[in-house]
């Protein structure tokens, strides 16, 4: 969803694109992780991107590791290998209209990637 002063601007998944940036394995948990992560949402004349660009962590953990007892176990046994990661960086928020930049903000930000299943392979 994307809404701009209380107005919605776009809800539909049919009109967004996803792409990622510099991506690199994640020491800690095995996983895939982008530095930059951006949607693309087209609507008309009119195309938001919203960028995520990180600049540090400040997580990054197997799920299983926090797991005790009998649980634990059976996690390993069902190989389990899931993955939380929180980063910090900047949001970017721009809008195109006719392909023309017509506005942008950029602010601090915190975003979260929890990574349930395996990684494929490249």
């Amino acid at each position: 969803m994307l809404a701009c002063d209380n107005v919605l601007v776009g809800d539909d998944p049919a009109n967004v694109t996803f792409e990622r940036e510099g991506v690199y394995t994640d020491q800690t948990t095995g996983k895939p992780v982008a530095a930059t992560t951006r949607y693309t949402y087209r609507n008309g004349e009119d195309r938001y991107v919203v960028s995520f660009i990180r600049t540090h962590d400040l997580s990054a953990g197997r799920m299983v590791d926090t797991i005790k007892g009998v649980k634990r176990i059976a996690a390993k046994l069902a190989h389990f290998d899931g993955a939380y990661l929180r980063f910090v960086g900047d949001i970017e928020i721009s809008r195109y209209r006719a392909g023309e930049l017509v506005e942008t903000h950029k602010d601090d930000a915190i975003w979260e990637l929890m990574y349930f299943g395996h990684a494929r392979d490249s």
